[in-house]
């Protein structure tokens, strides 16, 4: 019993035949090195040489950016302003408003 953990996991093998060909498809987990190198966990089931292989990645979870703190805004002081003022349109540019 118990949970697997990633290098634990049994890779799903789906086997098919396409004409003459025996077709495996074979869902793992493979290691991309630093140079870009790929590492795929060693398969007792495949004749040694090489074969055609069709490899799909499943996107990185991209890092999630820590929130930024709230903006510190300074605090004006507008006690110059004569009490009651509004800045409405009208007050700035007249009863036309322009």
């Amino acid at each position: 019993g118990g949970v697997a953990t990633k290098k634990e996991r049994k890779a799903k093998v789906l086997s098919t035949r396409k004409g003459d060909v025996l077709m495996q498809t074979i869902e793992t987990t493979i290691t991309v090195l630093p140079d870009g190198s790929i590492r795929i966990p060693p398969r007792s089931d495949l004749p040694p040489g090489e074969h055609r292989a069709v490899l799909v990645i499943e996107a990185a979870p991209q890092p999630t950016r820590a929130p930024k703190p709230p903006l510190e805004l300074k605090m004006l002081d507008w006690s110059a302003w004569p009490e009651g003022t509004t800045f409405s349109r009208e007050e700035m540019y007249g009863d036309d408003g322009r």
